[in-house]
C-alpha cells in the first residue's frame, strides 16, 4: 500500500518524470493488488491531464494519450469495485480539466451510464457525479433547443 501511495503521489506531482518509466508501471494494471491498479490509473490520468493536453501534440504523443485513455476505459469494467470507482473519478477529473477529446467522450458516456446499474454504491455515486458534470458542461448544450 505504501508503494501504491508513493506512485500515486509522484504521478500527481511530476507526471513528466513518471511518463519516462510508465512502461514499468503498466504491468501492475493486470495485477491482483487493487491499490496498485488505482495508483497507476491515477498516474495515467495525471499524465494525460498535465502532459498530453497541449493543442500541438505530435502523432506519437496523441497515440500515447489514446493508449492511456483506452486503458482507463478498460478499467471502468474492472472486477474490483474500488478500481471501477477510482477509474470513474479519474475520468471525472480529466473531464473537469477538459482533457478528454470529444471522440472519446462519445465512447465514454455510454460506458459510464452502464455503471449506473453497478452493484457497488460507490461506483453508482461516482457515475452520477460524472454524468451530472458532463450534462452541466456539455459542449453541445448551446446547440440544443427545448
Amino acid at each position: 500500500r505504501a508503494l501504491a501511495a508513493f506512485i500515486g503521489e509522484i504521478g500527481e506531482r511530476v507526471p513528466n518524470i513518471v511518463l519516462s518509466i510508465i512502461s514499468s508501471l503498466l504491468p501492475h494494471l493486470d495485477g491482483e493488488n487493487y491499490s496498485m491498479r488505482n495508483s497507476v490509473l491515477i498516474t495515467m490520468g495525471e499524465i494525460v491531464s498535465q502532459v498530453f493536453t497541449e493543442s500541438s501534440l505530435d502523432d506519437i504523443a496523441k497515440a500515447a494519450r489514446d493508449e492511456f485513455l483506452d486503458k482507463l476505459m478498460e478499467h471502468i469494467y474492472d472486477v474490483n469495485a474500488f478500481v471501477r470507482s477510482k477509474c470513474i473519478q479519474v475520468w471525472l477529473n480529466l473531464f473537469k480539466k477538459q482533457a478528454i477529446p470529444l471522440s472519446v467522450q462519445q465512447l465514454l458516456v455510454p460506458k459510464i451510464v452502464d455503471r449506473l446499474q453497478d452493484k457497488s454504491s460507490n461506483v453508482r455515486k461516482h457515475s452520477i457525479q460524472f454524468l451530472t458534470t458532463f450534462l452541466c458542461s456539455n459542449p453541445f448544450t448551446h446547440k440544443l433547443s427545448c
